[in-house]
Formats: C-alpha cells, structure tokens, sequence
C-alpha cells in the first residue's frame, strides 16, 4: 500500500501544507478565476468553476490516504464549498431579470444557513464524526444523502449541472444548442432541476433537524 512521501520518511508535516489542504488552496484559486471571468468568457468560467468543483473530490480522497484529517482541513473545505455555491447563486441572481433574481438569493441563503448550523451543532454536542455522523433517527432522504457517498455526489453534481445550463441559457445558449437539439438539453435540464431540488429539501431538512439537536442539547444541559 502507497503512503505519501512524507508519512513514508516521517516527517512532520505543517497542517496548513497537508496535501488535501493544498488541494483546497488551488480550489480557491481557480473558484477566484471563475468570478473574475463570469460576466466575460462564459468558456473560460466553466472551465475553472469545473476544475475547482472537480478538486473537491480528492481532498477527501488524500486525506484518508495521507492520514492528514484535520479540523482545519474541514474547515477549509466547508468554507470553499459555501464559497463556490455562493457564487454560482449570486451570478445567476444578477444574470436573472428582476422578478426571478430573489430565487437564487433564497438558494444561497438557505444554503449557507443550513449549514452553518449543521456545524454548530456539530460543534456545541460534540460530535465525534462531524456533521456526517450527527443525523441518527432524521428522515430517510438526510440520512441517505450523508451515509451513501454516491448519492451525496449525484445530488451534488445535479445542483452544478442545473445552475450552470441556467448560467449558459443567460450567458451563452448558442454553446448548449450546438451540440444537444432543444429537446434532449430540455430533459437534460428536468434531471437536473429534480436533482438540485432534492439537494435543496436536504439542505432544508439538516437546518431544521440541526436547530432540533441543539435545542435538545441544551434542555439536557439545564436538567
């Protein structure tokens, strides 16, 4: 079994340079450029916003295999992910003509909210696993999504998908129809919204279920 060079000479790695929070510093960068850009090279926006959505993916992965888990790596992480969801609904919010602009700023909202209280619970109970392994007896879609990986990514990746075929629709709708008919990139698009509308009932539901622990915490704390 490979280890990473530094646990094989063992070395003491800073925290701040374990692999996956590098990993996490190039996410922000490129999620950077993907700003920068948005309202000018459509191309050029996907291609860093993909890179950086990609990069999520393997900070996790080397962690595990590093043994480099830390709460500054987590931290580091949920701050990237919330980073990169905000931006995607504030540029849609703009992009958006007036009456539907509220939509996406409702989206980051929730989504932002949510899980900052996910993580305070996690921190007031104490909880050991994090805010994966606080959701013990919430409803069947919460716990499915934060104990089966596969479909944490599916609803995960139909969210991107959604917000970047309306990003395109407003920025670019010729790079859609050059290569998908009307009809296919309208199915593609269904898929996609029912995904992205199960993500946001998850975030909706960990917010609630979140705000339950720590209320009970607390009545247990004054007994």
């Amino acid at each position: 079994k490979k280890r990473c060079p530094d646990m094989a000479r063992g070395k003491e790695t800073p925290i701040p340079l374990y692999v996956p929070n590098l990993i996490g510093y190039a996410r922000i960068i490129f999620l950077i450029l993907s700003i920068v850009v948005s309202h000018r090279n459509p191309l050029l926006y996907f291609l860093f916003y993909f890179v950086s959505f990609v990069l999520d993916a393997f900070d996790g992965y080397f962690a595990r295999k590093c043994n480099q888990c830390s709460s500054f790596g987590a931290i580091l992480d949920q701050l990237t992910d919330r980073a990169a969801s905000t931006s995607i609904f504030v540029i849609l919010a703009s992009l958006s003509p007036k009456e539907h602009g509220w939509i996406f700023s409702l989206l980051c909202a929730l989504d932002v909210g949510s899980h900052f209280v996910v993580m305070y619970s996690s921190i007031l109970t104490h909880s050991d696993g994090g805010h994966k392994t606080q959701f013990q007896g919430a409803p069947w879609l919460l716990r499915m999504y934060y104990q089966k990986r596969v479909f944490m990514g599916l609803l995960c990746i139909g969210q991107e998908a959604c917000c970047l075929c309306v990003y395109f629709r407003h920025m670019a709708p010729h790079v859609i129809f050059r290569y998908l008919s009307a009809q296919v990139s309208f199915s593609l698009f269904l898929v996609f919204a029912v995904l992205m509308g199960l993500k946001t009932w998850v975030n909706v539901l960990q917010g609630s279920f979140a705000f339950r622990n720590i209320a009970q915490f607390e009545m247990a704390q004054k007994k």
